[in-house]
């Protein structure tokens, strides 16, 4: 067995026009929880089937792209059983 490698990894930096202020980080940081508090960056790295992981950016925050034909774009499911279609007992 070979021996495991870490990839290389290159980031490129891309800083946001308007970050938060000290001050306000430090309050955002008071109270924190998942899908509360978001932070101005985000990180992209895109994903080639044929090279695997591609340079990473970060970046401030905005809208992704995604592909439409992704699975998770195409597959609809009800979300909660009140969507899910049921006989009415009236139904004739």
């Amino acid at each position: 067995m070979s021996p495991l490698t870490a990839p290389k990894t290159h980031i490129d930096i891309q800083l946001a026009k308007e970050p938060i202020t000290p001050a306000e980080r430090t309050r955002r940081m008071q109270s924190l929880g998942f899908g509360k508090v978001f932070t101005e960056y985000m990180v992209v790295i895109p994903y080639n089937e044929a090279t695997g992981w591609g340079r990473g950016a970060l970046k401030p925050y905005g809208p992704i792209q995604l592909d439409p034909r992704r699975r998770c774009c195409t597959t609809a499911r009800p979300s909660s059983r009140a969507s899910r279609p049921t006989a009415s007992p009236t139904a004739t």
